[in-house]
């Protein structure tokens, strides 16, 4: 009768620990990739929602200029100054309809604009606003 080892051997242990290892860096790896996609959403988000808020001042105003403008938001909306936006306004032409070249609206563009890593990254929206015109009278 051959006698009966109670227990695990060296060799068990030892791959028992080695797959224990292996799927707690894989899990890690997991967590840490849905940390930086969390991320990259909460820029997107913020990103959304700055070009949201420079569309609606632009959209309150009278009539807007053709043209481009760009700049940083303030700190309050951007503690870590990673976010930059620009507005472009360009006229609308429209050969042949109402007898004009142009009509009085501007295409407006706002970009938001990141960097994550050395890639840019952006949100863009777009709109039709009406255009200065210098010959209208004051309101």
């Amino acid at each position: 009768m051959s006698k009966r080892i109670n227990g695990f051997l060296l060799f068990e242990a030892m791959v028992a620990i080695l797959v224990a290892s292996t799927m707690l860096i894989v899990l890690m790896q997991g967590m840490g990739n849905s940390l930086r996609g969390a991320r990259d959403l909460e820029n997107y988000f913020s990103a959304r929602i700055m070009a949201t808020a420079k569309m609606a001042l632009l959209e309150k105003e009278v009539s807007i200029e053709p043209g481009i403008t760009a700049g940083e938001f303030s700190e309050a909306l951007d503690p870590e100054g990673i976010f930059t936006w620009e507005q472009k306004a360009v006229p609308v032409s429209a050969a042949g309809l109402w007898g004009t070249n142009e009509l009085p609206i501007c295409e407006v563009t706002v970009t938001v604009q990141w960097k994550k890593k050395e890639q840019e990254r952006k949100v863009q929206l777009t709109t039709y606003l009406n255009k200065y015109d210098e010959s209208a009278p004051e309101r």
